[in-house]
Protein backbone atom coordinates (compact mmCIF):
# COMPACT_ATOMS: atom_id res chain seq x y z
CA UNK A 1 0.00 0.00 0.00
CA UNK A 2 2.75 2.65 1.05
CA UNK A 3 4.62 2.02 -2.27
CA UNK A 4 1.67 2.26 -4.68
CA UNK A 5 0.72 5.21 -2.66
CA UNK A 6 4.46 6.85 -3.54
CA UNK A 7 4.15 5.79 -6.80
CA UNK A 8 0.92 7.50 -7.65
CA UNK A 9 2.43 11.13 -5.62
CA UNK A 10 5.34 10.79 -8.08
CA UNK A 11 2.66 10.95 -10.45
CA UNK A 12 1.46 14.29 -9.61
CA UNK A 13 2.59 18.06 -10.43
CA UNK A 14 5.21 18.99 -8.23
CA UNK A 15 3.80 21.40 -6.21
CA UNK A 16 0.50 19.24 -5.19
CA UNK A 17 3.25 16.60 -3.77
CA UNK A 18 4.25 18.91 -1.82
CA UNK A 19 1.50 19.48 0.60
CA UNK A 20 0.28 16.44 -0.23
CA UNK A 21 3.58 15.07 1.69
CA UNK A 22 3.04 17.54 4.84
CA UNK A 23 -0.60 15.53 5.35
CA UNK A 24 0.41 12.24 4.61
CA UNK A 25 3.13 12.43 6.79
CA UNK A 26 1.11 13.63 9.66
CA UNK A 27 -1.63 10.89 9.48
CA UNK A 28 1.38 8.17 9.62
CA UNK A 29 3.11 9.98 12.05
CA UNK A 30 -0.18 10.06 14.55
CA UNK A 31 -0.03 6.33 13.81
CA UNK A 32 3.31 5.49 14.17
CA UNK A 33 5.15 8.80 16.79
CA UNK A 34 3.34 8.01 19.73
CA UNK A 35 5.85 5.44 21.51
CA UNK A 36 5.39 5.73 25.43
CA UNK A 37 7.89 6.68 27.61
CA UNK A 38 9.23 3.54 28.59
CA UNK A 39 10.25 2.30 24.98
CA UNK A 40 9.07 -1.20 25.59
CA UNK A 41 6.20 -3.20 23.86
CA UNK A 42 4.70 -6.50 25.23
CA UNK A 43 3.63 -10.20 23.29
CA UNK A 44 1.81 -11.93 25.54
CA UNK A 45 1.54 -16.00 24.43
CA UNK A 46 1.16 -19.34 25.85
CA UNK A 47 3.78 -20.96 27.22
CA UNK A 48 3.89 -23.08 24.32
CA UNK A 49 4.61 -19.96 22.32
CA UNK A 50 6.97 -18.70 24.91
CA UNK A 51 9.38 -21.43 24.53
CA UNK A 52 9.09 -21.41 20.67
CA UNK A 53 10.14 -18.10 20.22
CA UNK A 54 13.23 -18.18 22.79
CA UNK A 55 13.93 -21.26 21.29
CA UNK A 56 14.00 -20.26 17.53
CA UNK A 57 14.67 -16.41 17.86
CA UNK A 58 11.59 -15.97 15.76
CA UNK A 59 8.12 -14.60 15.75
CA UNK A 60 5.33 -15.44 14.15
CA UNK A 61 3.63 -12.52 12.20
CA UNK A 62 -0.28 -13.56 11.62
CA UNK A 63 -2.14 -13.51 8.43
CA UNK A 64 -4.73 -10.58 8.83
CA UNK A 65 -7.78 -12.32 7.66
CA UNK A 66 -7.39 -14.58 10.60
CA UNK A 67 -7.18 -12.03 14.23
CA UNK A 68 -9.85 -11.57 16.55
CA UNK A 69 -11.22 -8.45 15.67
CA UNK A 70 -13.62 -9.96 12.87
CA UNK A 71 -14.36 -6.38 11.45
CA UNK A 72 -10.16 -6.14 10.72
CA UNK A 73 -10.07 -3.69 8.16
CA UNK A 74 -13.37 -3.40 6.76
CA UNK A 75 -14.81 -1.62 9.88
CA UNK A 76 -13.19 1.91 8.28
CA UNK A 77 -15.93 2.24 5.14
CA UNK A 78 -18.30 3.29 7.93
CA UNK A 79 -15.86 6.13 9.36
CA UNK A 80 -14.82 7.17 6.25
CA UNK A 81 -18.12 7.59 5.29
CA UNK A 82 -19.13 9.61 8.47
CA UNK A 83 -16.28 11.48 8.26
CA UNK A 84 -17.85 12.69 4.46
CA UNK A 85 -21.04 13.87 6.00
CA UNK A 86 -19.17 15.93 8.21
CA UNK A 87 -17.06 18.02 5.64
CA UNK A 88 -19.70 18.69 3.38
CA UNK A 89 -19.64 22.40 2.85
CA UNK A 90 -16.09 22.36 3.77
CA UNK A 91 -14.43 20.85 1.16
CA UNK A 92 -15.00 21.21 -3.00
CA UNK A 93 -18.19 19.84 -4.26
CA UNK A 94 -16.43 18.04 -6.96
CA UNK A 95 -13.39 16.12 -4.84
CA UNK A 96 -16.53 15.55 -1.93
CA UNK A 97 -17.93 13.50 -4.83
CA UNK A 98 -15.44 11.91 -5.98
CA UNK A 99 -14.63 10.67 -2.59
CA UNK A 100 -17.99 9.56 -1.80
CA UNK A 101 -17.31 6.42 -4.77
CA UNK A 102 -13.53 6.22 -3.25
CA UNK A 103 -13.73 3.33 -1.22
CA UNK A 104 -16.08 -0.10 -1.80
CA UNK A 105 -16.56 -3.06 0.21
CA UNK A 106 -14.56 -4.90 -2.36
CA UNK A 107 -10.90 -2.80 -2.04
CA UNK A 108 -11.13 -4.20 1.62
CA UNK A 109 -12.57 -7.80 1.74
CA UNK A 110 -9.46 -8.05 -0.98
CA UNK A 111 -7.07 -6.99 1.76
CA UNK A 112 -8.51 -9.81 3.94
CA UNK A 113 -9.67 -12.83 1.67
CA UNK A 114 -7.56 -11.94 -1.69
CA UNK A 115 -8.61 -11.49 -5.19
CA UNK A 116 -9.40 -13.82 -7.98
CA UNK A 117 -9.13 -10.74 -10.14
CA UNK A 118 -5.60 -9.81 -8.66
CA UNK A 119 -7.33 -6.91 -7.68
CA UNK A 120 -5.21 -7.33 -4.64
CA UNK A 121 -2.15 -9.49 -4.64
CA UNK A 122 -0.54 -8.32 -1.44
CA UNK A 123 -0.85 -10.31 2.21
CA UNK A 124 -0.70 -8.35 5.42
CA UNK A 125 0.61 -10.61 8.25
CA UNK A 126 0.42 -8.75 12.52
CA UNK A 127 2.40 -8.82 15.04
CA UNK A 128 0.04 -7.58 17.86
CA UNK A 129 1.54 -6.44 20.90
CA UNK A 130 0.31 -4.08 24.00
CA UNK A 131 1.42 -1.55 25.79
CA UNK A 132 0.23 -2.61 29.03
CA UNK A 133 2.43 -4.38 31.09
CA UNK A 134 0.86 -6.91 33.09
CA UNK A 135 -3.48 -6.62 31.89
CA UNK A 136 -5.12 -9.09 33.50
CA UNK A 137 -7.78 -9.17 30.01
CA UNK A 138 -4.91 -9.87 27.66
CA UNK A 139 -3.73 -12.92 29.98
CA UNK A 140 -7.22 -13.87 30.03
CA UNK A 141 -7.36 -13.80 26.38
CA UNK A 142 -3.67 -14.81 25.32
CA UNK A 143 -3.00 -17.45 27.40
CA UNK A 144 -6.38 -19.19 27.34
CA UNK A 145 -6.77 -23.13 27.42
CA UNK A 146 -5.31 -25.49 29.12
CA UNK A 147 -1.61 -24.52 30.11
CA UNK A 148 -3.52 -21.21 30.77
CA UNK A 149 -1.83 -21.09 33.80
CA UNK A 150 1.74 -20.83 32.00
CA UNK A 151 1.18 -17.71 29.92
CA UNK A 152 3.73 -14.97 29.71
CA UNK A 153 4.35 -11.78 28.24
CA UNK A 154 7.83 -10.60 26.43
CA UNK A 155 8.97 -6.95 27.18
CA UNK A 156 10.55 -6.04 23.97
CA UNK A 157 12.81 -2.34 23.24
CA UNK A 158 10.77 -0.79 19.99
CA UNK A 159 13.28 0.58 18.09
CA UNK A 160 15.21 -2.55 18.09
CA UNK A 161 12.66 -5.02 17.54
CA UNK A 162 11.55 -2.93 14.30
CA UNK A 163 14.95 -2.41 13.27
CA UNK A 164 15.90 -6.32 13.92
CA UNK A 165 12.60 -7.25 11.95
CA UNK A 166 13.71 -6.11 8.67
CA UNK A 167 17.69 -5.89 9.16
CA UNK A 168 17.36 -9.95 9.61
CA UNK A 169 14.44 -10.77 7.24
CA UNK A 170 14.89 -8.27 4.33
CA UNK A 171 17.15 -11.09 2.76
CA UNK A 172 15.23 -14.18 2.66
CA UNK A 173 11.89 -11.46 1.81
CA UNK A 174 13.68 -9.25 -0.48
CA UNK A 175 12.40 -5.87 -1.73
CA UNK A 176 9.35 -6.61 -2.31
CA UNK A 177 8.60 -6.95 2.30
CA UNK A 178 7.19 -3.66 3.01
CA UNK A 179 7.31 -2.98 7.11
CA UNK A 180 5.47 -0.62 9.21
CA UNK A 181 3.72 -0.11 12.46
CA UNK A 182 2.23 1.80 15.06
CA UNK A 183 -0.51 1.70 17.71
CA UNK A 184 -4.11 0.83 17.19
CA UNK A 185 -6.78 3.52 16.74
CA UNK A 186 -10.19 2.81 18.67
CA UNK A 187 -12.32 5.25 19.70
CA UNK A 188 -14.67 6.27 16.94
CA UNK A 189 -14.65 10.12 17.49
CA UNK A 190 -10.55 9.54 17.00
CA UNK A 191 -10.88 8.07 14.08
CA UNK A 192 -12.69 10.30 12.35
CA UNK A 193 -10.95 13.72 13.31
CA UNK A 194 -8.49 12.11 11.99
CA UNK A 195 -9.81 11.19 7.97
CA UNK A 196 -11.54 14.24 8.49
CA UNK A 197 -8.31 16.73 8.86
CA UNK A 198 -6.42 14.55 6.27
CA UNK A 199 -9.03 14.96 3.64
CA UNK A 200 -9.78 18.70 4.24
CA UNK A 201 -6.08 19.50 4.40
CA UNK A 202 -5.74 17.75 0.79
CA UNK A 203 -8.68 20.11 -0.73
CA UNK A 204 -5.88 22.65 -1.28
CA UNK A 205 -4.28 19.81 -3.39
CA UNK A 206 -6.90 19.26 -5.41
CA UNK A 207 -7.53 22.83 -6.20
CA UNK A 208 -3.49 22.48 -7.28
CA UNK A 209 -4.61 19.72 -9.79
CA UNK A 210 -3.92 20.76 -13.61
CA UNK A 211 -5.18 17.68 -15.32
CA UNK A 212 -7.70 14.73 -14.58
CA UNK A 213 -4.51 12.77 -14.41
CA UNK A 214 -3.37 14.73 -11.42
CA UNK A 215 -6.96 14.85 -10.03
CA UNK A 216 -7.36 10.81 -10.47
CA UNK A 217 -3.69 10.11 -9.04
CA UNK A 218 -4.36 12.28 -5.87
CA UNK A 219 -7.54 10.26 -5.36
CA UNK A 220 -5.79 6.66 -5.60
CA UNK A 221 -3.24 7.95 -3.11
CA UNK A 222 -6.28 8.73 -0.71
CA UNK A 223 -7.56 5.49 -0.79
CA UNK A 224 -3.89 3.74 -0.40
CA UNK A 225 -3.25 5.76 2.87
CA UNK A 226 -7.15 4.75 3.91
CA UNK A 227 -6.20 1.04 3.07
CA UNK A 228 -3.21 1.57 5.11
CA UNK A 229 -5.21 3.12 8.02
CA UNK A 230 -7.61 0.57 8.27
CA UNK A 231 -4.81 -1.95 9.51
CA UNK A 232 -4.43 0.40 12.76
CA UNK A 233 -8.44 0.59 13.36
CA UNK A 234 -10.05 -1.39 15.81
CA UNK A 235 -13.59 -1.57 17.12
CA UNK A 236 -13.89 0.31 20.24
CA UNK A 237 -14.70 -2.96 22.34
CA UNK A 238 -11.51 -3.96 21.86
CA UNK A 239 -9.67 -0.80 23.65
CA UNK A 240 -8.43 -3.07 26.45
CA UNK A 241 -6.26 -4.29 24.47
CA UNK A 242 -4.04 -0.94 23.89
CA UNK A 243 -2.14 -3.01 21.23
CA UNK A 244 0.74 -2.10 19.29
CA UNK A 245 1.29 -3.82 16.21
CA UNK A 246 4.09 -4.56 13.26
CA UNK A 247 2.73 -5.34 9.92
CA UNK A 248 4.71 -6.98 7.18
CA UNK A 249 3.26 -6.84 3.42
CA UNK A 250 4.04 -9.56 1.07
CA UNK A 251 3.70 -10.41 -1.99
CA UNK A 252 0.87 -13.26 -2.46
CA UNK A 253 2.14 -15.40 -5.04
CA UNK A 254 5.21 -15.28 -4.36
CA UNK A 255 4.69 -16.70 -0.16
CA UNK A 256 5.51 -20.43 -0.77
CA UNK A 257 8.70 -18.79 -2.37
CA UNK A 258 10.28 -17.83 1.10
CA UNK A 259 12.66 -20.54 2.24
CA UNK A 260 15.24 -19.86 5.02
CA UNK A 261 18.82 -22.32 4.70
CA UNK A 262 19.17 -24.25 7.71
CA UNK A 263 21.95 -26.05 7.76
CA UNK A 264 21.41 -29.27 4.89
CA UNK A 265 17.53 -28.46 4.45
CA UNK A 266 15.68 -25.67 3.31
CA UNK A 267 12.46 -24.12 5.24
CA UNK A 268 9.93 -22.72 4.07
CA UNK A 269 8.83 -19.31 6.41
CA UNK A 270 5.15 -19.10 4.92
CA UNK A 271 3.20 -22.22 6.88
CA UNK A 272 0.24 -22.86 8.16
CA UNK A 273 -0.47 -24.35 12.02
CA UNK A 274 -3.84 -25.29 13.60
CA UNK A 275 -5.41 -22.42 15.98
CA UNK A 276 -9.06 -21.31 17.35
CA UNK A 277 -10.36 -24.17 15.32
CA UNK A 278 -8.51 -22.17 12.24
CA UNK A 279 -5.70 -23.71 9.67
CA UNK A 280 -4.19 -20.22 10.21
CA UNK A 281 -1.73 -18.91 8.27
CA UNK A 282 1.48 -17.06 9.45
CA UNK A 283 5.31 -15.93 8.68
CA UNK A 284 8.27 -16.58 10.41
CA UNK A 285 10.07 -13.39 11.39
CA UNK A 286 13.51 -13.24 13.35
CA UNK A 287 14.83 -10.95 15.69
CA UNK A 288 17.84 -10.31 18.06
CA UNK A 289 17.95 -11.47 21.54
CA UNK A 290 19.11 -8.10 23.05
CA UNK A 291 15.76 -6.72 22.04
CA UNK A 292 14.39 -8.84 24.98
CA UNK A 293 13.90 -6.21 27.95
CA UNK A 294 12.10 -8.56 30.57
CA UNK A 295 9.74 -11.56 30.99
CA UNK A 296 6.42 -11.93 33.13
CA UNK A 297 4.70 -14.63 34.27
CA UNK A 298 0.98 -15.28 34.80
CA UNK A 299 -0.72 -14.51 37.41
CA UNK A 300 -2.07 -17.90 38.37
CA UNK A 301 2.11 -18.66 38.35
CA UNK A 302 1.53 -17.66 42.01
CA UNK A 303 0.14 -20.93 42.97
CA UNK A 304 2.87 -22.77 42.07
CA UNK A 305 5.20 -20.60 43.75
CA UNK A 306 7.94 -22.74 46.24
CA UNK A 307 10.56 -21.20 48.68
CA UNK A 308 13.81 -21.61 46.68
CA UNK A 309 16.96 -21.22 48.91
CA UNK A 310 20.01 -22.27 48.43
CA UNK A 311 22.75 -23.98 50.53
CA UNK A 312 25.24 -20.96 51.41
CA UNK A 313 28.24 -23.55 49.76
CA UNK A 314 26.45 -23.46 46.30
CA UNK A 315 25.15 -19.86 46.25
CA UNK A 316 26.68 -17.84 43.91
CA UNK A 317 26.28 -13.47 43.64
CA UNK A 318 24.27 -14.34 40.19
CA UNK A 319 21.74 -16.29 42.08
CA UNK A 320 21.24 -14.11 44.94
CA UNK A 321 18.03 -12.49 45.42
CA UNK A 322 15.79 -15.52 42.96
CA UNK A 323 12.40 -16.04 44.95
CA UNK A 324 11.24 -18.99 43.35
CA UNK A 325 12.14 -22.06 41.31
CA UNK A 326 9.82 -20.73 38.93
CA UNK A 327 11.65 -17.49 38.23
CA UNK A 328 15.08 -19.37 38.84
CA UNK A 329 14.10 -21.54 35.71
CA UNK A 330 13.03 -18.99 33.44
CA UNK A 331 16.66 -17.33 33.59
CA UNK A 332 18.37 -20.63 32.82
CA UNK A 333 15.79 -21.12 29.96
CA UNK A 334 16.98 -18.04 28.57
CA UNK A 335 20.33 -18.18 29.54
CA UNK A 336 20.99 -21.23 27.57
CA UNK A 337 19.18 -20.03 24.60
CA UNK A 338 21.67 -17.03 24.28
CA UNK A 339 19.88 -14.29 26.42
CA UNK A 340 21.68 -12.27 29.06
CA UNK A 341 18.56 -10.59 31.66
CA UNK A 342 18.91 -10.18 35.26
CA UNK A 343 16.62 -10.91 38.24
CA UNK A 344 15.11 -8.28 38.18
CA UNK A 345 13.98 -8.41 34.73
CA UNK A 346 12.10 -11.86 35.16
CA UNK A 347 8.67 -11.16 37.07
CA UNK A 348 5.71 -12.64 38.60
CA UNK A 349 2.18 -11.04 37.66
CA UNK A 350 1.07 -8.43 39.95
CA UNK A 351 -2.28 -9.25 39.75
CA UNK A 352 -3.81 -10.96 42.85
CA UNK A 353 -5.96 -13.45 40.83
CA UNK A 354 -6.86 -16.83 42.66
CA UNK A 355 -8.39 -18.70 39.89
Amino acid sequence: MQNMEKYYKTQMNLEMQKIYEEYSDRVYNKISCNRKDSGLIFHYTSAEGFYNIITNKKLFFTDVAFLNDSTETVNIITTFLKALKEIEGVIEEEYLEKLKKLMELGDFEDMVFGSEEGVDLNRYFILACSYQKDSLNMWNYYTKGKDSDWGYNIAFDEEELVDSIFQLNHKNYGEKMQLCYGRIVYDEQEKKELICDFLIGLNNVWLLARTEKDKNNLLLCIKNIIKWLSIFFKHECFAMEEEYRMVVTLPYHELTDYFEQRETKKECLYKTRFTNNMFTPYIKMRFRPEGIKGVCMNPLSEKYTTEFRYRNDIRTVDLIGYKDVLQYGVHEFLRVNGYHLNESQIQRSEIPLRY
